[in-house]
């Protein structure tokens, strides 16, 4: 089954490259949206003509032109990462939509991708917001028993069990929430109902998700491991190391339609 899987994910996104427009747009938004407003905060202007290598009066000056525009700098970030993270909604909903066409063996295309984003976008809002606060949820716990442990002098054991039981949960968290995007694009539901089936899921398939996860992570490092063996190469291995964003997005626009189709077909 995950062998079937995981080459039809290769062939659907082979012959549906529209895929990673998408995430390219979300890209080309980010950098953009990002120099403007770096530019209104005049950032971009300091970091232009800062030196390559800072000495001491150069970090007093970055200091001082920080503290003098602290407010506009603030302003500038959160107004980026609101308009991004916003921005990125859109996204999905046009990546996710595409997704779940193309596993049902239609063929993906923009305009039916955008159709999406008015029936999905205030669930993919709703569905990270939730997800947001799940991984509070999961910091918390991980803070307040280090806490815990710190007041009754277990400083080493507090340090240790709350590192441990962070990463435990989060991972927890992960594979409970794995399923979620394909729960909600194929079966119509809304956020609460995607992370409650997706939860379920997981307690019944448990063995399933971790070898999910597992195919995901192991496609991500080889692709890791080919762009820095390839980086070595004499000549145009420098050249090859700066696509290797490339392979990221490769490995990210797969990871998804691998998980569609793992849904759709365990």
């Amino acid at each position: 089954m995950h062998k079937v899987n995981f080459k039809k994910s290769w062939s659907d996104l082979g012959n549906n490259i529209v895929l990673f427009l998408p995430d390219l747009v979300n890209i080309i938004f980010i950098l953009i949206f990002g120099y403007i407003i770096l530019n209104i905060a005049g950032l971009y202007d300091f970091l232009r003509d800062a030196p390559y290598t800072l000495g001491p009066q150069d970090l007093n000056d970055a200091l001082a032109f920080i503290s003098s525009n602290m407010s506009t700098i603030l302003i500038s970030i959160v107004v980026l990462l609101i308009g991004a993270f916003f921005f990125s909604i859109a996204v999905a909903a046009v990546k996710f939509g595409m997704i779940k066409d193309v596993v049902n063996k239609k063929r993906a295309n923009v305009s039916s991708g955008m159709s999406y984003i008015k029936k999905y976008y205030g669930k993919i809002l709703n569905i990270k917001l939730w997800t947001f606060l799940i991984y509070m949820v999961v910091l918390i716990v991980a803070i307040l028993i280090n806490i815990i442990l710190r007041a009754i002098g277990l400083d080493l054991v507090a340090l240790i069990v709350s590192l441990i039981l962070l990463v435990v949960l989060a991972i927890k968290a992960f594979l409970s929430l794995m399923f979620r995007y394909p729960i909600m694009f194929t079966k119509n539901k809304n956020a609460k109902e995607s992370i409650k089936l997706s939860y379920k899921f997981f307690k019944e398939n448990k063995g399933y998700n971790l070898v999910i996860f597992g195919i995901i992570i192991a496609v991500a490092v080889v692709i890791s491991v080919i762009f820095s063996i390839l980086g070595n190469i004499p000549y145009v291995g420098e050249f090859i190391q700066t696509l290797s964003p490339i392979g990221t997005l490769v490995a990210s626009v797969w990871a998804n339609v691998f998980l569609f189709n793992s849904y759709l077909k365990k």
